[in-house]
């Protein structure tokens, strides 16, 4: 529909992203302010940077999606909780609960904030045990306002027995947030994950431990590390909760999530690695060596732009080859468009054969294209699917990478081209070929696999 009839896609996506980009902006200036009531001035510019020069945050801060506000609202519940922590109050109790349910209507993720917040109020009632009446009547007020702020995000509608279909007692929450945890569940369920050169269920132990090293810039990698031998473990272990719930239930997890499932870590690590940089403001040599990290940050974050989610840190190897580690929305998440156009306006290439990784119409960016087999494009775009056509030869093809390696289709590209050896490459995650020989190319979707490719004629000598 957003495509059709008198929208206007640039329009309305340009809106879109404002509203994420906005919240971006507070969730920086939230890392600030948290950083400088607990360690100080120096602390918070230094969290700051971390935070504004990590890649994957400057990427969904432009990206239409749950992600980045997830994160902005599970931030500010945790903060309330700490606060509340330090000095139990109505004030950041009843901030915490509408932070929650705020972040429970972003996104499931953010029920590990129950268990988090549970984890802080038995401290706090071991910590004051002299309230421990109220303490009580504040964890029925906490959860009585989360409930209710999850109410009014679906505008108070109602439906008993939510929870018979899980064969649980019938629930106090909206039924549409109930079946959307089961939808979600349901969709993710039959996905694959792609990890180290192939396909997977679900996803492999090591996946989220890989990416955190190679996804994260290694100056924050290093001062988060550095943070627990710099800091007093009081001030470590708030900081530690969330983020170690969140890591332990992207390992426990038996569904294909991608690298941005912990977004919502790093702003705790920023905040942390901040905390560690204030300690190396005394000396010289850790002067020295602190700015060596944060010139080393702001290159390779600079160096990135604008393909900040397709970033790699150096222990990746080539930026053209990362895709053999992730894909999907750990590199290809369909954001390559207008750079796929603009390639094709300085290489004077006026029309492409197109396999793409999204669930946009490529039209709408004025590229030329005729479909070739994508994981979407069935989906959402079936009338673009051509009978029979020739792929002729000297023709360009550009295929996502998410597409060539086979995630969620077969690898038809494999006979096609050589897959290593790109003529071009378009934002790490658009790869394209001029064609070194015909194909008959033919579409069928009573078949399985739909797509066929027959040899129309012989390859050139040179290739």
């Amino acid at each position: 529909m957003l495509y059709r009839g008198s929208n206007d896609p640039a329009r309305l996506f340009t809106a879109a992203r404002g509203v994420t980009a906005g919240l971006a902006l507070l969730l920086s200036a939230a890392v600030y302010l948290l950083t400088r009531r607990l360690f100080g001035e120096g602390a918070a510019l230094a969290a700051l940077a971390l935070w504004v020069f990590y890649p994957d945050g400057l990427a969904q801060g432009g990206i239409v999606s749950p992600d980045l506000p997830s994160a902005l609202m599970i931030f500010i519940s945790a903060v309330a909780a700490l606060l509340w922590l330090g000095r139990p109050s109505w004030r950041s109790g009843l901030a915490g609960a509408i932070a929650t349910g705020l972040a429970l209507l972003t996104k499931h993720t953010a029920l590990l904030l129950i268990p988090f917040w549970g984890i802080l109020g038995l401290v706090a009632v071991v910590r004051w045990k002299s309230r421990a009446r109220t303490a009580a009547l504040g964890v029925l007020l906490f959860l009585g306002i989360l409930v209710l702020t999850l109410w009014a995000g679906y505008f108070f509608h109602a439906q008993p027995e939510v929870g018979a279909q899980f064969g649980l007692p019938s629930l106090p929450l909206p039924a549409a947030y109930v079946a959307g945890f089961r939808i979600s569940k349901d969709l993710i369920a039959h996905r694959l994950c792609y990890f180290l050169g192939g396909p997977h269920p679900g996803h492999p132990l090591g996946f989220f431990p890989l990416s955190l090293l190679l996804k994260t810039p290694a100056p924050l990698l290093i001062l988060f590390f550095l943070f627990p031998f710099l800091t007093p473990i009081r001030k470590v272990w708030p900081l530690a909760v969330f983020p170690g719930l969140l890591f332990i239930s992207a390992l426990a997890s038996p569904f294909p999530f991608g690298h941005r499932y912990l977004l919502a870590m790093f702003p705790f690590m920023a905040v942390a690695a901040g905390a560690g940089a204030a300690k190396l403001m005394d000396k010289v040599w850790d002067r020295v060596f602190l700015a060596v990290l944060m010139v080393w940050l702001a290159a390779g974050t600079l160096l990135q732009h604008p393909n900040h989610l397709a970033y790699f840190n150096e222990f990746a190897g080539a930026k053209n080859g990362v895709y053999r580690y992730f894909v999907d929305s750990s590199l290809d998440w369909g954001t390559q468009l207008p750079a796929l156009k603009a390639w094709m306006e300085r290489s004077g290439v006026k029309h492409v054969y197109l396999s793409y990784f999204g669930t946009t119409d490529p039209g709408a960016y004025g590229i030329p294209y005729t479909p070739l087999p994508a994981f979407h494009q069935d989906l959402y775009y079936p009338e673009k699917g051509v009978a029979h056509y020739t792929l002729p030869r000297g023709a360009w093809i550009a295929v996502s990478v998410t597409n060539l390696v086979g995630l969620y289709q077969p690898r038809y590209f494999s006979r096609l081209v050589p897959v290593d050896r790109p003529d071009a490459v378009v934002g790490q995650s658009i790869f394209l070929w001029k064609m070194p020989a015909s194909w008959d190319v033919s579409y069928d979707s009573s078949k399985n696999p739909p797509w066929e490719f027959t040899r129309a004629d012989e390859p050139d000598s040179g290739t």
